[in-house]
C-alpha cells in the first residue's frame, strides 16, 4: 500500500485555493468547513482528509466530494477525497471502498410520493431492488426541483445499503465532462486512469444528461462507456430535465441507448402531495405550523418542491424573526411580497441591475464581466436568484444575461437560497432589493 503525506498537503492547498478563486464555496464555508481540515495522506487512489468535526466530516462528505474530486481531476490527479475523523483508522476507511459521490440524506424513506411523482417512484424502488435486471438504463425527466436527483441518491443509497461490494458511482454531467477534458490532456496515461474509474462500477448514475448535448469528445466517451456496462449486465440510470428526444445535439446513437429501458417522468406537484410535503417538513424540523399556514403556502407554491420548501423557509425564517407563531396570518404576511412580485409583469433584467447597481455600488459592466472576487460573485448570484423569482427567463436565459452557463446559475441559486437561510443580513439585502423593484413595477 502506498502511502504519501507530503503529496496530501500539497494538494489539499491547491484544492482550497480553487474552492476560493472559483467562488464556489463560501468565504463562510472555506472558514468553517474546508480551513480546519488537516491532510493526513495520499493512500493508493484516496486523497484522505482529517475533518475538525463529526458534522464538517459528514457535510463535506455528502456535499463536496463530487466537487473536489472534479478539481483534483482537473489537476491531473486520478484521486478521490475521503474525509474522516480523528480518531478513525484511516486504512479501514480505505477498505470501505471508494467514494462513492451519493449523498446520505436522500431515502426512499424521505421522498413524499403522490399522483405527479408515483411512477418514477416505483420505477426507481424496482430497480434499487433488483439492479440490471427490472429497467436498464433508467431515465428520469422533469423539470427543475421535482426530486429527480432524490430519487437517483436513495436508487444508490438503497443498492449500497443491500448489497455488499457492490460499487456506486453518481456524477454530474458537469464533473464527468471535466473529468474527460482532463484525462484528454494527459494523454494515454489519463485517459486509462478515467476508464479505470468508470468502467469497473456495477451502477453508474450521471445527473442532467441535457448538458452533454453539442459536447462531441464528452458524449463519445458516454457511449463507449455505457456499452461497456451495459454488455456486462451494470445498472445504468440517467437524468435529465427532459426526454432523450427532446434533447438538441444529442447523437443520435446516445440517444437511442437511453431510450433503451424505461423512461420515467416527474411532474408538477398536485395540491395534496404539496400539502404532504410541507407537512413532512414541518415535523422533521420540529417545527408547529397551522393548517391554515400549510395551505397558504401550497396554494402559493405550484411549480416544484424547490419552490416549495423556499416559501416554508420563508414563511418559518419570518415567524422567528419577528416572534410569531406560523399560522395563515403569518403564512401570508411572509409571502405577501412574493405574490406581490409575480403579479408584476414589469421586471426586467434591467431593473434588477440597477436595482443592484444602487443597493450595493456594483455597476452592470461589471457583474456580466469575468470579475469573481467575492463581493462581485456574491452580487451577480444574488441578479440571477431575483432573475428566477421575479421574471419568467429560464436559467439559460438568466445565464445569457451574465455571460454564464446553466450550471453556475443553478450554483448561485442554490448558494442564495442557503445563505437566505443562515445569514440574516443576506436575507434583508435580497428583501430589501425586492421591495424596491416591485415598488418600481407598480
Amino acid at each position: 500500500m502506498q502511502i504519501n503525506a507530503d503529496r496530501a498537503a500539497v494538494l489539499w492547498q491547491e484544492v482550497c485555493q480553487q474552492l476560493s478563486q472559483a467562488d464556489v464555496a463560501t468565504p463562510i464555508a472555506i472558514r468553517s468547513w474546508f480551513s480546519p481540515c488537516v491532510p493526513v495522506a495520499v493512500v493508493e487512489d484516496t486523497l484522505l482528509i482529517q475533518a475538525a468535526t463529526k458534522t464538517a466530516r459528514d457535510n463535506l462528505q455528502e456535499r463536496w466530494v463530487s466537487t473536489i474530486d472534479g478539481y483534483l481531476a482537473q489537476m491531473g490527479e486520478a484521486l478521490t477525497v475521503s474525509f474522516i475523523l480523528e480518531n478513525e483508522n484511516p486504512f479501514n476507511n480505505i477498505d470501505a471502498g471508494p467514494p462513492t459521490g451519493l449523498r446520505g440524506q436522500f431515502s426512499f424513506d424521505s421522498f413524499i410520493v403522490g399522483n405527479s411523482n408515483s411512477f418514477a417512484h416505483a420505477a426507481a424502488l424496482a430497480v434499487a431492488r433488483d439492479p440490471a435486471k427490472a429497467y436498464n438504463p433508467l431515465f428520469f425527466y422533469g423539470g427543475t426541483g421535482l426530486g429527480k436527483t432524490h430519487l437517483m441518491h436513495a436508487v444508490g443509497n438503497y443498492i449500497m445499503q443491500n448489497n455488499l461490494g457492490v460499487r456506486v458511482l453518481y456524477v454530474t454531467s458537469e464533473q464527468f465532462t471535466n473529468e474527460i477534458i482532463s484525462a484528454i490532456g494527459r494523454g494515454n496515461s489519463g485517459t486509462e486512469a478515467f476508464r479505470a474509474k468508470y468502467r469497473p462500477v456495477d451502477v453508474l448514475i450521471i445527473d442532467d444528461v441535457q448538458l452533454l448535448a453539442g459536447r462531441q469528445t464528452t458524449q463519445e466517451e458516454v457511449f463507449n462507456t455505457f456499452n461497456d456496462l451495459y454488455g456486462r449486465d451494470k445498472q445504468i440510470i440517467l437524468s435529465s430535465d427532459r426526454p432523450p428526444r427532446e434533447i438538441n445535439k444529442l447523437e443520435e446513437r446516445l440517444r437511442s441507448r437511453f431510450e433503451m429501458g424505461l423512461q420515467a417522468d416527474l411532474q408538477a406537484p398536485d395540491f395534496e402531495l404539496r400539502m404532504a410535503i410541507l407537512r413532512a417538513k414541518a415535523a422533521s424540523e420540529d417545527v408547529q405550523v397551522t393548517d391554515e399556514a400549510v395551505t397558504h403556502m401550497a396554494n402559493h407554491a405550484k411549480s416544484n418542491v424547490r419552490e416549495l420548501e423556499g416559501a416554508f423557509n420563508r414563511v418559518v425564517a419570518y415567524a422567528k424573526l419577528l416572534d410569531r407563531p406560523v399560522d395563515g396570518d403569518c403564512a401570508k404576511a411572509a409571502l405577501r411580497t412574493l405574490s406581490s412580485m409575480r403579479s408584476s409583469r414589469f421586471i426586467s433584467p434591467n431593473d434588477i441591475f440597477q436595482a443592484i447597481s444602487q443597493v450595493q455600488g456594483i455597476s452592470t459592466e461589471v457583474l456580466k464581466s469575468p470579475v469573481r472576487t467575492a463581493r462581485v460573485a456574491l452580487a451577480r448570484q444574488m441578479a440571477m436568484y431575483l432573475m428566477r423569482e421575479m421574471t419568467d427567463l429560464s436559467l439559460p436565459r438568466i445565464g445569457a444575461q451574465l455571460g454564464r452557463d446553466h450550471s453556475t446559475v443553478l450554483h448561485g441559486l442554490e448558494k442564495i437560497d442557503r445563505l437566505m437561510n443562515q445569514n440574516l443580513s443576506i436575507r434583508q439585502e435580497i428583501e430589501r432589493l425586492r421591495e424596491m423593484l416591485v415598488e418600481g413595477a407598480e
